[in-house]
């Protein structure tokens, strides 16, 4: 599943809503500087980070 909006940006599992209204841009960093618990796992598991 591909959502319209998330094109373009780099490739991240479905993102919760305060990362969904950040620039696509930033999106990356902000996912980045926050891993931490499962959200790090997650992405991990994903072989993102």
């Amino acid at each position: 599943m591909t959502d319209q909006h998330n094109a373009g940006t780099c490739k991240t599992p479905p993102a919760p809503a305060t990362l969904d209204r950040m620039e696509p841009g930033s999106r990356c960093r902000v996912i980045r500087v926050g891993l931490k618990g499962p959200l790090r796992r997650r992405l991990m598991d994903m072989g993102i980070v």
